[in-house]
Parts: structure tokens; sequence; C-alpha cells
């Protein structure tokens, strides 16, 4: 509180007496800045999680008896406690009362600070926290605490509004391929339409009977991304099936297979099945889904195989 007040006298005017008007200015201290970090949450990926306590003339006054509260989702995965929990500014040193539990479909983690924590500068309370596929709710965060009156405040935020997932796409032409020679070549593609990067991304071929893998030409995206494909082969109910492991996937990317296989038998009228999968992540906007396609062989007319 500053108070300006009483008068002066003007010796040019013959000693009046002037009066000046009295100046109120009152400084409570209010922790109304509330946020949380960061604005859009990863999936399939442990993030950090920040909630940042600020306010305004925080040296103004006693703020105390801060409680914050966290909401999310049943489904994520997160510790709020010691030593994952790092607690920064204000809060730094403190050991707060950590409470945990659920309510209906949302999680409920509640720090209680120290009754005589005066808060004099914005503190942070910061943990891990990873999402799952397919789950993309906000978090909320609510703060209660004293002010200099004594009077008890409350604030209230919501945040990390977005979630980044991957979305992969097989492509593939419906189409059937007309063997007149021992070799076989078919294309096939995937595309990254999200906006994360896909982990351990597998598409397999199970060729038709007689059909056997021998090499794969890739390209769509940088050398390090490719190089890093393996290749895999094996034999389920006596047909070969070709796996391609992608260990990064970037987001917004094609990536495109030229495969070659030869021909080992007299009639090759079957099918070729691909099938894209990932273990986390979105496949065609499904969470952990899969996606086929089929393409056709048949034999050439007049066509001689030995």
């Amino acid at each position: 509180v500053r108070f300006t007040q009483g008068g002066y006298t003007d010796t040019n005017a013959c000693g009046v007496q002037r009066y000046a008007p009295v100046s109120l200015l009152v400084q409570r201290a209010a922790l109304n800045k509330l946020s949380i970090d960061p604005s859009a949450i990863k999936s399939c990926s442990v993030n950090t999680v920040t909630l940042t306590v600020d306010g305004r003339d925080l040296d103004q006054g006693v703020t105390n008896q801060v409680i914050v509260t966290f909401t999310t989702n049943i489904s994520d995965v997160l510790t709020p406690t010691a030593p994952s929990l790092v607690l920064g500014g204000a809060f730094a040193g403190q050991n707060p009362t950590v409470d945990t539990g659920v309510q209906g479909n949302t999680q409920v983690v509640t720090w209680t600070f120290d009754p005589g924590l005066d808060v004099n500068s914005p503190g942070t309370i910061s943990f891990p926290l990873y999402r799952p596929c397919g789950v993309n709710t906000p978090f909320t965060v609510r703060l209660s605490y004293a002010d200099a009156c004594h009077i008890h405040q409350t604030d209230l935020v919501t945040g990390s509004n977005r979630t980044l997932q991957s979305n992969l796409v097989l492509r593939a032409p419906q189409i059937t391929y007309t063997i007149d020679t021992n070799s076989l070549t078919w294309q096939f593609s995937v595309r990254n339409s999200g906006e994360m990067t896909g982990q351990n991304v597998l598409v397999t071929n199970t060729l038709p009977f007689g059909i056997y893998y021998s090499s794969f030409i890739s390209s769509g995206l940088p050398a390090a991304y490719l190089n890093a494909i393996s290749v895999t082969t094996g034999t389920v109910g006596g047909r070969e099936v070709v796996s391609f492991t992608i260990p990064q996937f970037p987001p917004l990317s094609s990536l495109r297979f030229t495969v070659n296989g030869v021909v080992n038998t007299c009639n090759p009228q079957d099918s070729l099945w691909i099938r894209l999968t990932q273990g986390c992540g979105g496949v065609g906007n499904t969470c952990g889904g899969s996606q086929m396609a089929r393409l056709g062989v048949q034999q050439g007319i007049g066509a001689l195989l030995t």
C-alpha cells in the first residue's frame, strides 16, 4: 500500500495552502497465471509435462497453502513422484504430499505443498507422461491457494489440446499380374500422413505357392531411413513370407517398394497378400490396426515355364 497525501505551500501565491488528493494503490499477490506445456502431446511417446504456477505482484504479499491438481485420461501412464518428479522455481527443494486417484475415466494427481510456503516467484512441476495411441483428451490443472488476505483463491486451465500421432496408409494396385517368364516384379507403397514418426513399421508379403523372394529396391525417403530397412523371409503353410521392417518412418512422407521374385511353378494362379502393421501408432486411423492388399497372379497364354 502506498499513500500520497497532504498539501504544500505555494509561496508565489501569498502563502496559499494547496492540497493534493489522496492516492491509494493496493497491490495483492495473485497466482493467476497457470499454464501447461507442451501444447501438443506425442502419441506412443514419453512426454515431459510441465505445470507452471505464476502470477502478479508475487513480491508484494504472501501466497501460501498451495495445492495443484492435475487431471488426465485414465489410459495415460505418468510418474508424478520422485525421482521422476522435478520441482523448480519457487517449488524447488519442496517435498509436497502426492495423492493419486481415479474419477470415472480420468486419473487425478494432487500435490499439496507446505502450508507456510510463500510463492514469491514462478514455480514449476515436471514429470514424465506416456500417451498411448488413440488418446486425445486434453489435460486439466486446478490451483488452490490463499492470498495475502487469507482468502482462498482458485484457478483452472485446460491445455495440451492436440495429440500428435502417425497415420500409415498402404497403397497397392488392385491388379492381376500375368506371368510368362520365370520372374515376377510387384510394387506397393506406404504413406505416413500423420504428424508423428512411425516406429517399427512392418510390411509382410505372403507370396503365392512356387514364387520366392529375390531382391527389393526402396525409394522416397532419405538414405539414412532406406538403409535402416531390414528384410527377413520365412515359410508359413508352404508359402514364403517376406517381412520388411522400417524402424523410423518420418511424418508426411511416402515410401515405395519394388520387389523381385523368382517363379518356380508351372501353374502360378494364386494371390499375393500384402499386410501393413505398426505396434503403436495409427494404421489407417486405427491404433495398432492393419491394412491388407491383394495382388492377383495368373499364367500367361501359351507360356511355357520350366
